[in-house]
């Protein structure tokens, strides 16, 4: 695998979540000042919870079903019968 495949894989996986903190960054950068300390602290911790439940198992999907020229990436496993 060369630097620049390994570069697009790394791109796919970490766009997506890369433009998620930064949407959720600017929401709470904006509105910060009008909410309380407990709710911008639990849009945080649920920011987090969506980040390693759906944003990064959506960035995986991509990645797989992106196509490479050198390599094909893909989920080897054992399958169970």
């Amino acid at each position: 695998m060369s630097g620049i495949e390994a570069a697009a894989v790394w791109l796919w996986m970490l766009g997506p979540q890369l433009a998620f903190l930064l949407s959720i960054s600017i929401l709470l950068w904006f509105y910060r000042a009008n909410l309380p300390v407990q709710t911008v602290d639990s849009i945080t911790s649920v920011s987090v919870w969506l980040r390693l439940l759906v944003v990064g198992p959506y960035a995986v999907g991509l990645a797989m079903r992106a196509k490479y020229n050198g390599f094909r990436l893909q989920a080897y496993g054992r399958g169970f019968q």
